[in-house]
């Protein structure tokens, strides 16, 4: 299984840095992702929403922030992960 791109760089930039979080135990929001690639917000919400559809994250409510949204991989985005990683 390969990792989500989206046929550009920015989906792959997405897709590490949702990893790199997950894998160091820390909550990534919608916001915090568009700062840390610095690409613009339309970009990342679209990536985001596209692997949400598709099945490579849950988008989740923010329990302190009604507004903000967190990212979440599913066992299918940490299951490629694992195997990029090998």
């Amino acid at each position: 299984m390969r990792l989500p791109s989206y046929n550009y760089l920015v989906g792959l930039e997405v897709c590490l840095t949702i990893g790199e979080y997950h894998l160091s135990g820390r909550n990534l929001s919608v916001t915090l992702l568009q700062k840390e690639i610095a690409r613009s917000p339309g970009a990342v919400r679209r990536i985001v929403q596209s692997m949400a559809r598709d099945g490579w994250v849950r988008i989740e409510r923010q329990p302190d922030d009604r507004r903000g949204r967190l990212i979440k991989p599913t066992a299918k985005l940490t299951e490629s992960f694992d195997q990029f990683l090998g």
